[in-house]
């Protein structure tokens, strides 16, 4: 796709973009978040350079792709604004988030198509990158009769990795782990093989692939 109100320069021949030559800290034009929003479809995780955005802002960047989504288990670390989730680690961390693959939140009923992730502060002698994968190459790669087995199968998502988070919503279905440990865990089954609203044909397994947007400082 030719781009007009946006550049995009692709980081991998299956993966990831640099966007440049927006500013996502004002008002974006119904252009520019068309292109925006290609750019993400076309590769899957795009990065922005130099988007130091509020709270607000970035509320507002993400408000372009539907309805925040407030995550059931998460501390609320900012006063005022339940859909930002702080991921925070350090020396003494004995965890941190995203350890493992995986798509966030796919636990919900309806999981969330992406996350925006801005980067606050990054460690001065590097480490810490998060890794993507494109789930669609991964499936496209397998056998037809791979594929067919496991469209056939149903994940169980739980979310067992959140029990040391306040249970907050009560709501049937949704993944959420109570403090108490001899009260059930909710969970949620969904196919293996999950089609993405907005697929290109392909699948997405929502136990390991997702969208994403960084914002790096």
């Amino acid at each position: 796709m030719s781009y007009e109100t946006i550049e995009v320069r692709k980081l991998t021949p299956t993966i990831g973009a640099l966007v440049s030559g927006v500013n996502l800290r004002g008002d974006l034009s119904n252009r520019q978040f068309d292109e925006i929003h290609q750019a993400l479809l076309d590769n899957l995780v795009i990065f922005f350079r130099n988007q130091n955005m509020t709270v607000e802002q970035h509320k507002a960047f993400g408000a372009h792709f539907g309805k925040l989504h407030v995550h059931p288990n998460a501390p609320r670390a900012v006063e005022g604004h339940p859909e930002i989730l702080v991921i925070k680690a350090d020396e003494t961390s004995k965890r941190v988030a995203g350890e493992v693959w995986h798509s966030d939140v796919s636990c919900e009923l309806e999981p969330p198509m992406g996350s925006i992730l801005h980067i606050q502060q990054v460690p001065e002698n590097g480490g810490g990158d998060t890794m993507f994968a494109n789930m669609y190459a991964a499936y496209e790669a397998l056998s037809a009769p791979m594929q067919q087995f496991l469209s056939g199968l149903t994940a169980v998502h739980m979310s067992l990795k959140s029990a040391n988070h306040q249970y907050r919503d009560k709501g049937p279905g949704i993944c959420s782990t109570r403090l108490d440990s001899s009260l059930p865990i909710e969970h949620i089954a969904n196919g293996l093989i999950g089609i993405a609203p907005t697929a290109r044909g392909g699948s997405d397994d929502r136990s390991n692939g997702g969208k994403q947007i960084g914002a790096p400082v």
